[in-house]
């Protein structure tokens, strides 16, 4: 299983990139959690709700999250076209750049 700060970081790039899908409710109580490091006991105070509503709001959004990212892999697509840039930013070899300049475009363009 992913360590905590793995999985923060996971759902935190994650709410960024998906969150406007979510709705306004679970939206704000994701980015208390995840964005702001707010406690569920901080976030069910502020919503006037218990605990465990929070707790289960934050698992639905995580569902949701995993699911629109299984369909549509643009954080995954993120992080390969970050490592070719990172690759491209090191590289003297005016071929090796065109040939990561390409794959960035195929990560890019694939499946959208």
């Amino acid at each position: 299983m992913e360590d905590r700060l793995s999985k923060k970081n996971r759902y935190s790039s994650l709410v960024l990139i998906y969150g406007n899908l979510l709705t306004k409710v679970t939206l704000r109580r994701m980015k208390s959690f995840y964005l702001e490091d707010l406690s569920l006991s901080e976030i069910a105070q502020n919503d006037k709700v218990s605990r465990n509503a929070v707790f289960v709001s934050l698992l639905n959004g995580e569902k949701e999250l995993d699911d629109y990212e299984k369909k549509l892999s643009l954080l995954e697509k993120e992080k390969a076209v970050s490592e070719l840039m990172d690759e491209a930013e090191d590289c003297d070899d005016i071929s090796k750049i065109k040939d990561l300049l390409h794959r960035m475009k195929g990560e890019i363009s694939h499946g959208i």
